[in-house]
C-alpha cells in the first residue's frame, strides 16, 4: 500500500518514464531526417533590364515554393553514438532513484509498522503492570482492615497505582499516534484502525556472511547509479571529443517551385533535385572546445571518485549493521534473562511479604524493576526486527525481499 501510495515514488516513476522517452528520441538521430518547406511570397515588382532594345523581366511578382528534403548523418566522430550511450545510463539511473526511493518507502513502513507493534506491547505491559500494583493495594486493604500494616502502605501502593494508570494512558495514546504514523505512510485516512498480525517474538534474524559487502556492492542502487554516472561523463567526454573530428553528411532535395527557372521565370510549375554530401570542421575558436573536453574530463574523474569512495562507505556501512543486528541479538539475550530474574525476585518477595519478611515497599520496588525489564525487553525485539530491515537495506535487498513476501 505504501509503494501504490507514495507521492515521491510516483513522481520517481514520472522522472523514469521521461528518460526513456529521452532515450529513445536519442536514437532517432541515427535515422535520416525529413523535412518539408513551403512558402509563397508577393512581391511588389520584379527587376526589369534593358538589352537589345527590349525590356526584360526577371522572375516575376508571385513566387511559389514546395521543397521536400532529407539528411543522413555519415559520419559525426561519434557523438551521435555516445549521446544514445549517455541517455541509456540516465535511464538507469533515474530507474534507480526511483528502486532507491521504494527501499526508502519500504523501510520507513517497516519502522513505522513496528512501532505499533511494539507499542501496542507496551499497553499490554502496562495493562499488566496495571492489575499486578492493583491486586497488591487490594490485598493492603485487606491487611490494613486486619491491622497488620498502616494506612502509609496503602497510601505508597496508591500512588505507585495513579503512575500504571498513566504509563497506561502514554502507551494508549502511543499506540493511536503510530498508527496515525503509519496510515500516513500507507495513504490511509489518519484515524483509521490497523491491528497489526505480528508480535515481538525472539525469532534469529539471517546475518550476512562475510561475502556481504561484496553482494552490497553489486546490488545498491547508489553504488549502480554511481556507475551509470561515470558512464554518462565518459560519454560527455567522449561528445566533448567529437567537437574535434569533420562532420560529414549526405543531403537530398526536390523543389517545386513557380516561376519555373527553366523556362525564363514563365509562370508555371516546375521541378528541382539535387543531391550531395556537406563536410564541415571547426578550425578555430579561441580553444573553446578544449576547455568544454577538460571540464568533461575532470567531471568524469570527480563521478570516479564518488564512486570509489561510496563503495568504501557502504563496505563499512554492511559491517556496522552485521555488527548492530550481532548487538541487538546480545540484547534479547541479556533482556531476556534479566526479565526472568526480575521475574524470580518478584516472586520470591511475595513470598516473603506474605511471611512478614518483608516490605510492601519491597514489593513495589519488585515489581518496577520487572516493569523495567519488561520494558527493556520489548526495545530489544523492536530493534532487532528493524536491524533485520537495516541488514536488508544495506545489501540492496530490501525491495527483492518485498516482493518475495508478496509472492
Amino acid at each position: 500500500m505504501a509503494l501504490e501510495n507514495n507521492e515521491g515514488l510516483r513522481a520517481a516513476e514520472m522522472h523514469m518514464q521521461a528518460a526513456e522517452q529521452k532515450r529513445k528520441a536519442a536514437t532517432t538521430q541515427y535515422l535520416p531526417e525529413f523535412d518539408l518547406t513551403g512558402s509563397y511570397t508577393r512581391q511588389s515588382d520584379v527587376p526589369t533590364y534593358s538589352l537589345l532594345g527590349q525590356d526584360l523581366k526577371f522572375g516575376t511578382e508571385d513566387v511559389t515554393l514546395l521543397s521536400v528534403g532529407i539528411r543522413q548523418p555519415v559520419f559525426t566522430g561519434g557523438k551521435i553514438r555516445n549521446n544514445h550511450k549517455m541517455r541509456i545510463h540516465l535511464e538507469s539511473i533515474a530507474k534507480e532513484k526511483r528502486r532507491l526511493k521504494a527501499e526508502d518507502v519500504i523501510y520507513e513502513t517497516d519502522e513505522n509498522y513496528w512501532l505499533v507493534v511494539s507499542m501496542r506491547e507496551r499497553v499490554r505491559l502496562a495493562e499488566q503492570y496495571k492489575q499486578m500494583v492493583g491486586e497488591h493495594v487490594e490485598t493492603l486493604r485487606n491487611m490494613l482492615d486486619a491491622g497488620i500494616v498502616m494506612d502509609n502502605d496503602v497510601l505508597k501502593a496508591k500512588v505507585k497505582f495513579s503512575e500504571t494508570e498513566l504509563l497506561l494512558l502514554e502507551a494508549q495514546d502511543g499506540v493511536q499516534l503510530s498508527q496515525m504514523a503509519l496510515c500516513r505512510v500507507i495513504g490511509l485516512a489518519l484515524d483509521t484502525q490497523i491491528t497489526p498480525s505480528d508480535r515481538l517474538q525472539d525469532e534469529p534474524v539471517a546475518v550476512a556472511n562475510a561475502g556481504s559487502a561484496e553482494s552490497a556492492l553489486r546490488q545498491r542502487p547508489e553504488i549502480r547509479m554511481l556507475e551509470d554516472n561515470v558512464n554518462v561523463g565518459r560519454s560527455v567526454e567522449a561528445i566533448a571529443r567529437s567537437q574535434y573530428a569533420p562532420q560529414i553528411a549526405l543531403w537530398a532535395d526536390y523543389s517545386y517551385m513557380n516561376p519555373s527557372p527553366y523556362n525564363s521565370f514563365e509562370d508555371e510549375f516546375d521541378d528541382v533535385w539535387m543531391v550531395g554530401v556537406v563536410c564541415s570542421l571547426d578550425l578555430f575558436h579561441w580553444n573553446e572546445r578544449g576547455f568544454e573536453l577538460g571540464a568533461a574530463r575532470r567531471e568524469r574523474q570527480a563521478a570516479e571518485l564518488n564512486l570509489e569512495e561510496a563503495r568504501k562507505g557502504v563496505a563499512l556501512e554492511v559491517k556496522q549493521v552485521e555488527f548492530q543486528v550481532d548487538e541487538s541479538l546480545k540484547k534479547i539475550r541479556m533482556t531476556t534473562s534479566a526479565l526472568e530474574q526480575a521475574e524470580e525476585n518478584l516472586r520470591v518477595t511475595r513470598d516473603r511479604f506474605s511471611e512478614g519478611v518483608v516490605k510492601s515497599t519491597d514489593v513495589l520496588d519488585a515489581q518496577v524493576l520487572w516493569q523495567e525489564a519488561y520494558s527493556r525487553h520489548i526495545d530489544a525485539k523492536s530493534e532487532y526486527r528493524l536491524k533485520g530491515s537495516a541488514m536488508q537495506k544495506a545489501l540492496g535487498v530490501l525491495l527483492k525481499a518485498e516482493k518475495g513476501n508478496k509472492q
